[in-house]
C-alpha cells in the first residue's frame, strides 16, 4: 500500500472528496446503521483517509461521543486531523494505525467502521480478530468493499484494457486489489472465522456520476490508482489502452452530456 502513503495521494483524495462522498452516500449510511453508530458512542474509524467518514461520525455521535480516526498513511491522518479541526469537531482524535500490526492501547469501542479499506489488508483474518478485540461485547464492526468487477464498469473497463495487453504482476496494482473481497459468501466466512457473530452482507447499488465525459476521462490521468495500472504498459500500448477505455466509457454518456456509471458495493457487518 505504499501508493496510499504518498502526499500526492492525500492531495488528490482531498480534491475528489465531494464527488466520492456523494457517490458512496447510500453505502456509507448502511455501514453506519449496521455498525449501530449512535449518539454518545465511541467509534473507531479504520482507513479514514482524509477524514470523510470521521467527520460524518463525529456529527452522529455528538459531543458526548468520540471518534478515533486512523489510517496507515501519515499524510492521510494529517489531512484528517486538519479537516476535523477546521470543521470545529473536538470529539475526533487521529492516529496512524496499520491493521497489519497490533493495534496498541486504543481502548474499547462501541462500534468500528471501515470504508473501502479491507481489500488492501494483507492478513485480513488477523486484522479482523484484532478489531474484534477492541470492541465491547456485542459491539459491531461494519465495512464497505467493492462487489464483483463486472458490476463496476468504471473500473472493469480500464482493468480489462490492461489485462488484454499484459499479464497482471504479483502483487497486482491497487485498483485490482480493490476487488479482492467481491465474494459475499467468502466475506461472510472470513468474518465468522475471525470470531464475529450475526454476520450480514448486503449488496448496495450506487451511481458514479460526472458532469461531462471529459471529467470521467481525466480520472485516468489524475488519480494515482489509475496511473499505476496504466504504467504497466509501454508508451505505444498505453495510448491504445486509453483510447479503448475512453471508447468504453462513452457508452455511459447520457443524452444531456452527463455521465453515469452503475456501481455495486458490499456492506458487511458482524458483532463481537
Amino acid at each position: 500500500m505504499t501508493g496510499w502513503q504518498s502526499a500526492d495521494m492525500a492531495d488528490v483524495w482531498l480534491k475528489v472528496a465531494v464527488q466520492r462522498n456523494r457517490m458512496m452516500a447510500t453505502a456509507t449510511e448502511r455501514m453506519f446503521a449496521q455498525a449501530g453508530v449512535r449518539e454518545g458512542a465511541r467509534v473507531l474509524d479504520v482507513g479514514t483517509g482524509t477524514g470523510d467518514t470521521a467527520l460524518m461520525l463525529a456529527h452522529r455521535v455528538g459531543p458526548t461521543g468520540e471518534v478515533v480516526a486512523t489510517d496507515m498513511a501519515p499524510a492521510m491522518v494529517s489531512a484528517a486531523a486538519t479537516a476535523a479541526r477546521e470543521s470545529g469537531f473536538t470529539n475526533v482524535k487521529t492516529a496512524v494505525m496499520d491493521l497489519s500490526s497490533p493495534l496498541g492501547d486504543v481502548g474499547v469501542f462501541d462500534a468500528a467502521v471501515g470504508r473501502c479499506v479491507l481489500m488492501f489488508v494483507e492478513d485480513l483474518p488477523l486484522a479482523l480478530s484484532r478489531l474484534r478485540g477492541v470492541l465491547r461485547p456485542a459491539g459491531r464492526f461494519a465495512a464497505i468493499v467493492w462487489a464483483e468487477l463486472e458490476d463496476n464498469p468504471f473500473n472493469a473497463i480500464p482493468i480489462a484494457a490492461v489485462r488484454k495487453r499484459r499479464e497482471m504482476p504479483t502483487p497486482p496494482p491497487e485498483l485490482v486489489k480493490a476487488f479482492s473481497l467481491s465474494s459475499a459468501s467468502d466475506l461472510q466466512r472470513t468474518f465468522e472465522g475471525a470470531g464475529f457473530g450475526s454476520v450480514v452482507v448486503e449488496r448496495v447499488a450506487l451511481t458514479r456520476e460526472f458532469p461531462a465525459f471529459a471529467d470521467a476521462a481525466k480520472v485516468l490521468h489524475e488519480i494515482p490508482l489509475y496511473r499505476e495500472l496504466l504504467s504497466l504498459l509501454p508508451e505505444e500500448e498505453h495510448s491504445e489502452a486509453v483510447a479503448e477505455i475512453e471508447q468504453g466509457y462513452r457508452a455511459f454518456v447520457r443524452a444531456d452530456g452527463t455521465v453515469a456509471f452503475p456501481q455495486v458495493t458490499l456492506v458487511v457487518a458482524g458483532s463481537a
